[in-house]
């Protein structure tokens, strides 16, 4: 499914932990990696540090990109975040990240992350 707006493309933000009231790194790496690029962060993700079950955070974003198709673009600090949200539903580590990746790429979102693993 190629997305509507590939000329001005715009990103989601996917934290797998976030402490409020703390600087988070990941979201800090993410941002400047975004901002390099040029694409503006439009909506931000974030599993709480103490939710055991990042589902709901995940489908909550897959929901908004199926709604919002000028979205290009899913910034994570790493692959391996994605599989990790999703241990009620598919199993941890290489199996986890190719079924979430291709859930994207059939959303027609490019995944954008600093960190390579």
């Amino acid at each position: 499914m190629a997305r509507r707006n590939p000329t001005n493309p715009v990103g989601v933000l996917y934290i797998a932990f976030d402490q409020p009231g703390t600087v988070n790194p990941e979201r800090v790496f993410c941002q400047e990696l975004a901002q390099n690029l040029g694409i503006p962060i439009v909506r931000e993700f974030a599993r709480p540090a103490d939710l055991d079950d990042g589902t709901p955070i995940l489908e909550e974003m897959f929901d908004y990109l199926a709604a919002n198709e000028s979205v290009t673009h899913a910034f994570v600090w790493a692959h391996m975040h994605l599989a990790r949200s999703r241990l009620d539903f598919m199993p941890r580590g290489l199996i986890g990240d190719l079924l979430v990746h291709q859930k994207l790429a059939d959303l027609g979102i490019t995944v954008a992350c600093p960190d390579p693993f």
